[in-house]
């Protein structure tokens, strides 16, 4: 403070300017070591950027149109859904059952004699199409932001991103089979 507003005898200058003297110089000592620390980090180098996936490594299969998510082959026995679905979202149902005993029964020796299954699409089957795009979405580049295995009723979800793509792949059994896919962007709320 100023000497002039409290009065000499109770300003003692001497001893507290010594100690702040002090305590202002292991600061300022404190503070340049710390900048002087970081300044040899190199605080100013850019982070190394992650290399896409080289060619060889990429799985070449058929593509969802205006995406780079792989479409479901037919051997996974699940077709489009020919009902109209919002831009950007893809849903995929069982193929007939009558196919997929066909496919099934395809060079068995009792074909002809062989009843068709009741349930046309099991959780064994579902969890080969999670196999699938957890496979070939990872080696053409995707990150998985999130997945959940199949339930026991075969029942799963994954969440991935390319980049600023993202898509989430859900399989469901109830009310009915059906293998959802959201493509983001150009899905309108991602």
């Amino acid at each position: 403070m100023h000497p002039h507003l409290i009065g000499e005898r109770r300003l003692h200058t001497t001893g507290r300017l010594r100690v702040h003297q002090e305590v202002f110089i292991a600061v300022a000592v404190l503070f340049g070591a710390i900048g002087t620390t970081v300044l040899l980090q190199d605080p100013f180098q850019a982070a190394p950027v992650n290399a896409a996936p080289s060619p060889r490594h990429i799985v070449v299969v058929p593509l969802l149109p205006n995406t780079e998510i792989p479409l479901p082959p037919a051997s996974l026995l699940v077709g489009p859904n020919p009902k109209k679905a919002p831009k950007g979202e893809f849903t995929f149902l069982p193929a007939s059952p009558a196919a997929q005993f066909a496919k099934s029964a395809k060079g068995s020796l009792g074909a002809k004699r062989a009843k068709a299954p009741k349930d046309a699409f099991t959780a064994e089957m579902s969890g080969r199409v999670y196999a699938f795009y957890g496979a070939t979405m990872v080696t053409n580049g995707w990150t998985f932001v999130s997945k959940s295995p199949p339930s026991p009723q075969g029942e799963w979800t994954i969440s991935a991103r390319l980049g600023a793509r993202q898509a989430t792949i859900a399989m469901y059994m109830i009310p009915s089979t059906q293998l959802v896919i959201d493509s983001c962007p150009p899905f309108p709320y991602c």
